[in-house]
């Protein structure tokens, strides 16, 4: 039940890869105090 779940609504890693990424490649002047990674659908 548990790998249909992660199948139906999980992430790949690479999605959360770009997301880390993205929030890294800020200048020095931005903070980044908290990043939430959701799939989009939800049960």
């Amino acid at each position: 039940m548990v790998k249909n779940a992660l199948a139906a609504y999980g992430l790949p890693a690479s999605a959360v890869a770009e997301v880390i990424a993205h929030a890294v490649a800020q200048p020095a002047s931005v903070d980044v105090g908290e990043i939430v990674v959701r799939p989009t659908a939800q049960g």
